[in-house]
């Protein structure tokens, strides 16, 4: 397009180099076109782009004069080395992306962003060729042959470029930055190909590849900023190079995880399916509606390039009538599923719609009529449907993403209303999920499912302590067991039987072992990561990797309390009580009626020696959660500690009362028991838990109210047991 001269300014005495058109490109121009361009890009004033000192004609020839730069264009430093350092690599392409969107707010458009437009000089980035691309671009006629079509170069070139439109915004250039940056991070092109068509066509048929599969030490926020700026639809990129910048940095609005292992994979898409609603008459039906929507979840889940919010936050918004748009960004996420359910008899009707979070644009939306007995085949084609409007894979026709897990219609019913019940997370509710489960896998023993959901709920059930270990355990195992045997991958199954390895036996190798695979298997699966972390990790005062751990659950779940109350219970066990009670205090203030927080705010306070505070709180818990006994026996501790050794006592003789007809955990009764200061009574009960294997024993060793019987031989020789040493 031009030759460039290195030449002496003689009047401010300095070098410059003159960059003067080939004839034939003057031509197609012209000089009042070239001159009006050159005159906006000269405006331009900003530390990483290369200004215009001068420019004009002669004798046909036109020219424009810049600073001469010592140093190399980014095409010689690739050329020379291959592939940049990650972090020298997104340094200079967010310097580059500053430098466009300062243009792009000026109404400026490079339009022909490649790294022989690069230079680097001093270790950064400066932009060269403002203006020239647009003015010839504008030009009538205009084919260079190199692409056979619109001005630019093929390999960085947008597909809306490509097409030679009207419609070119910043956005094509966020597109060829993308690619420099890709080519700087993996030394290879996003697209590639034998002809200029052949490159072109790819970028306008084809999904990007992520980076991260090219080089795993990309940061997943870099990943992310890459897939979506790589669209070929430019209203699926960032609206602005700013933004760009931010995701790059890890500082956008959109959530994205860390690389670590067992991580959810890289997506430039994230998704939250809301809780469908129940059209049918009356709430018996609404087990229905949101089974329909824990399937949906589960099998988007399992889907690569992908980010699936999990159900404790998009089910926070359940009954909530707020737009979409303010709901996707609360959730930090920038596509949001709902829909309905209605039935009747034995048909069912599903309606779906797809949102853009950005701009509230209906992406996809479909009805369905169909038999009760298709349900499978409505997830799948919802499934499929998804992944084609994301743009997120290519599916083959024949290609199934939700396989029916039963051919019983009774079996799913039944398994459907179990999990809707356990989900409750009420004694009551735990039982029925217990019977319901259990009549799944009856109805239909190949079920892998219900085997599945019993296992969760048999574990549930002894970690509330609603029934005896000896009741809950070795069931919880043999479900877990029966899943595995059939499916060795299923993370449900792995994650509860790697619980009930580490509460009931105490074999911690083992209970790592499951849920290391169950987090493999299933990254997007929070619950294995958030049990990993409190009933493996935490007992073992493994708190750093148990809070990394709880990290990644709350990024998969964000708005879930049980989570981020795992996180409050992790300072406190470490001994942060001022980090834990703003944690309670923060969950509260979101959900003031979850008790959990509410009974553990009140332990917290108790050991920071606010007494009056710590027994308000623990008589609210009482009645948040029905009553429960180890409620009642973290308000005797509480009792004790400010010095109410007769309220302690009543607490006690509840305790004792209450144990005459249901089960009652003995270390409930012998945190009282230390804190009145009788420690030969506690250790005894301790001694009766473990022979029990009650599952609170997996904690003595982080729970601060047994401090005081560390010095006891007999103590240090449980902990010594529970921990498997010699």
């Amino acid at each position: 397009m031009a030759r460039i001269f290195v030449a002496n300014d003689v009047k401010h005495r300095r070098r410059v180099a003159i960059k003067m058109l080939r004839p034939e490109s003057a031509a197609w121009m012209g000089e009042e076109r070239f001159h009006r361009e050159i005159d906006i890009a000269a405006r331009l004033q900003h530390p990483n782009i290369l200004p215009i000192y001068d420019s004009g004609g002669a004798d046909s020839l036109l020219y424009y004069v810049m600073p001469f730069v010592t140093g190399e264009t980014l095409r010689e430093r690739l050329a020379r080395v291959g592939r940049l350092p990650v972090d020298e690599a997104t340094r200079l392409a967010s310097e580059v992306a500053d430098a466009l969107h300062y243009a792009h707010d000026q109404n400026v458009v490079h339009r022909d962003i490649k790294p022989a437009n690069i230079l680097l000089s001093g270790g950064h980035a400066m932009v060269a060729d403002f203006g020239i691309a647009r003015a010839i671009s504008e030009a009538d006629d205009i084919k260079l042959t190199q692409t056979g079509g619109n001005v630019g170069t093929p390999a960085y070139m947008s597909p809306e470029q490509s097409f030679g439109g009207p419609a070119i915004d910043g956005r094509t250039d966020q597109y060829s930055l993308a690619c420099v940056l890709f080519e700087m991070l993996t030394g290879e092109i996003p697209f590639a190909g034998p002809t200029a068509l052949a490159v072109l066509s790819r970028k306008s048929t084809e999904p990007a590849r992520s980076v991260a599969t090219l080089r795993s030490e990309v940061p997943r926020s870099v990943d992310y900023a890459l897939l979506r700026a790589l669209d070929r639809d430019p209203d699926r990129r960032f609206p602005t190079l700013a933004e760009f910048t931010a995701a790059l940095r890890g500082t956008s609005d959109t959530t994205v995880v860390s690389r670590v292992p067992g991580a959810p994979p890289p997506s430039g898409w994230s998704i939250a399916v809301l809780p469908f609603a129940n059209s049918s008459p009356g709430s018996e039906n609404e087990y229905l509606s949101d089974g329909i929507t824990d399937d949906l979840i589960h099998a988007l889940a399992k889907l690569g390039g992908l980010r699936v919010l999990a159900r404790t936050s998009t089910f926070a918004f359940k009954s909530r009538h707020e737009d979409v748009r303010t709901i996707g960004r609360e959730l930090q996420v920038n596509a949001v599923l709902e829909g309905s359910v209605r039935r009747s008899g034995d048909r069912l009707r599903v309606t779906t719609q797809l949102v853009d979070v950005a701009n509230g644009f209906e992406l996809w939306s479909e009805r369905y009529d169909r038999r009760f007995s298709d349900i499978f085949d409505v997830q799948d084609d919802i499934s499929r449907s998804i992944v084609e409007a994301l743009r997120i894979g290519v599916l083959r026709k024949e290609a199934r993403l939700v396989e029916a897990p039963t051919t019983s219609v009774t079996a799913y019913e039944s398994y459907l209303k179990g999990r809707f019940h356990w989900n409750q997370r009420t004694e009551s509710g735990l039982l029925k999920s217990l019977e319901l489960l259990g009549a799944a896998a009856a109805a239909d023993p190949s079920f892998l499912q219900a085997f599945a959901g019993l296992a969760d709920a048999h574990l549930t059930l002894g970690i509330y302590g609603v029934l005896s270990p000896e009741e809950t355990m070795p069931q919880a195992m043999e479900a877990a067991e029966r899943v595995l045997a059939e499916d060795s991958r299923s993370a449900e199954a792995l994650a509860a039987r790697a619980s009930a390895l580490a509460l009931y036996r105490h074999d911690w190798a083992g209970s790592e072992r499951d849920f290391l695979a169950a987090t493999e298997s299933s990254p997007q699966y929070p619950t294995a990561h958030q049990w990993y972390a409190m009933h493996c990790l935490v007992p073992l005062r493994r708190f750093a990797e148990g809070r990394s751990q709880l990290r990644l659950a709350r990024e998969l779940d964000p708005l879930s309390p049980a989570v981020a109350a795992s996180l409050g219970i992790l300072a406190y066990y470490e001994g942060g009580e001022e980090e834990a009670a703003a944690i309670f205090s923060a969950v509260l203030g979101r959900d003031p009626s979850f008790g959990l927080a509410t009974y553990f705010l009140g332990q917290v306070e108790t050991v920071m020696r606010r007494y009056p505070e710590a027994i308000d709180n623990l008589n609210r818990a009482k009645v948040l959660t029905g009553e429960s006994p180890e409620v009642e026996s973290a308000l005797g501790v509480a009792h004790a500690c400010a010095g109410d050794a007769s309220a302690a006592g009543r607490s006690l003789a509840l305790l004792t009362e209450r144990a005459r007809t249901r089960y009652v955990s003995p270390v409930l009764m012998a945190q009282v028991h230390t804190a009145v200061g009788d420690p030969e009574r506690a250790l005894d009960l301790l001694e009766e838990g473990h022979r029990i294997h009650a599952t609170e024993m997996a904690l003595v060793d982080v729970k601060p109210v047994f401090e005081a019987l560390r010095p006891h031989p007999r103590f240090a020789g449980l902990v010594q047991r529970i921990r498997g040493e010699p």
